[in-house]
This record gives C-alpha cells, structure tokens and sequence, in this order.
C-alpha cells in the first residue's frame, strides 16, 4: 500500500530525508504541552514566596491561647476576612501551641520559630491524617512550615483541590523534626493554571516515620496571584511545544511558496 501523503501536491509531501526527525519533534512538541496541562500544581518552596500582592494568611493564635482544645470540624477568618474550615480525619480535638524554647516546661519545644502560633493534631496514631483546609475564596498558591511529632526525617506533603473537589496534584518535601529553631521544613504548592484555583488543600506526614498522625503546622501562607512567584522558575515545557509546531508551519509556507512560484 502507498503511502498516504503521497496523494499530496508535491508542495505539501514531507521531506523523506527530515521526516523522522519532524516527526520526532512534533510528538515531543505535543507531549510536552500536554504533560505541563495535566501538570497543574508546582512546588512552593519558601514563605517569601508567598509574599506581595494578593497575600493573605491564616494565625491559629486566633483560636485560643496555648494549651486550648479545638475542637472541629471549626471555622475561622484569614487576615483579609476570607471564612476557612478546617478538620482532620480523626475525632479528637486539634491543640493550640505556641513554640518555646529549648528547656521550657511547657509544648512546643520543636523547630518552629520562637513564638510562632501552631495547631497540633494531637493523635499518636501511625495514620495518615490531614490537616483539611477549605477556602471560602480560590487562592492561586498557599504554603504553610510543617513538623512531625515523632523526632527525626518525615515526608510531609500538601495537596490541592479545586472548586469541584477535584484533585489538582500535589507536592512531598522532606523534613526533619528536631528542636533548632527556625529549621521547620515548608511545604506549599501553587496552581500553574489561572483557570484552577485551591479551594482546598490537605497538609499531612506520609507513611515512614512513627506517629504519622501527629503533627503541627504553623501560620499558613495564601496568595491569589497567579504570577510566578518570587525566586520559582517557570516551566518552558509549552513554549517547546509551540516552538515546534511553529517551526514546521513555517517550513510548510516556504515549500508552499516555492510551489506557487514554479
């Protein structure tokens, strides 16, 4: 059987010599774009980033003095008014702390910075289970510093959700739990498609570590830019696929062209 494209004007015929590397292009043109579409979420790696315009943020100091017992699933309001809920998958009570320094008689002694208002899960199970914010408002990245109960390293991860409560992916970082101040690992995750907002994101240690299911997070960080932002780099993956379908149209003018001029 001939082949196909040999039914074409001679114009309009791929170059037998360039076809396989042509080929080779578009497929990788077209994988790329479509790999950075199902992508959706990309890694936060720093508070900092989260700062500028759009910045909002969540402090669990307004859920009590440290030593209260929060019970949920409970509301509370970020610093520009947007309502938030929260729960975990267990039934117990969240608890409010504050970090302290090393030698204090009294929670948190851990990696937070001095002073920094936490919520704790207060669960010494082996479980996965999530802190589970959701929005009242989209929010294009959110962040917040994480640390395991148990000492040593622990994989922390932060999933986001959109409207629908549908999964828009999610990003692990590694951390250590210890008592150096400051040290706490972050963990925050930004939507790479405007069209995406988190209405929702579950912060929780990964299987690997003792007493997964109790941990604390600090301040939670939210921005509703959907700007890269400070210090992240951009993904190039569509401009590679755009590059490659341009390279070939305008390939395809050229010999058009030089047709017409015969």
């Amino acid at each position: 059987m001939s082949a196909p494209w040999k039914s074409l004007p001679a114009a309009l015929r791929p170059s037998t010599r360039g076809l396989p590397l042509l080929g080779l292009a578009l497929v990788v043109g077209a994988s790329l774009v479509h790999g950075e579409a199902k992508a959706g979420v990309a890694p936060v790696t720093s508070r900092s980033q989260l700062a500028g315009p759009g910045n909002d943020f969540i402090d669990w100091g307004d859920l009590g003095a440290a030593g209260a017992n929060v019970p949920h699933p409970g509301n509370l309001s970020t610093n520009t008014g947007t309502t938030v809920s929260f729960t975990m998958d267990y039934f117990n009570d969240f608890k409010r702390w504050d970090q302290v320094s090393s030698g204090s008689p009294t929670p948190w002694q851990g990696n937070f910075s001095l002073g920094d208002k936490l919520l704790w899960t207060n669960v010494p199970a082996s479980d996965v289970n999530p802190i589970s914010l959701t929005l009242g408002s989209g929010f294009a990245s959110v962040g917040t510093q994480i640390q395991a109960s148990s000492p040593g390293s622990f994989t922390a991860r932060v999933t986001a959700y959109d409207a629908a409560n549908n999964s828009l992916g999610f990003e692990d970082f590694t951390g250590d739990s210890n008592s150096t101040l400051g040290d706490a690992v972050f963990i925050g995750i930004r939507s790479t498609l405007s069209t995406n907002p988190i209405y929702r994101v579950d912060f929780s240690i990964q299987p690997g570590s003792s007493q997964i299911s109790s941990f604390a997070i600090n301040q939670v960080d939210l921005n509703t830019s959907f700007d890269t932002p400070s210090g992240a780099v951009p993904a190039p993956l569509p401009l590679l696929g755009v590059s490659a379908g341009f390279v070939y149209s305008r390939r395809l003018r050229t010999r058009l062209k030089a047709s017409r001029q015969r």
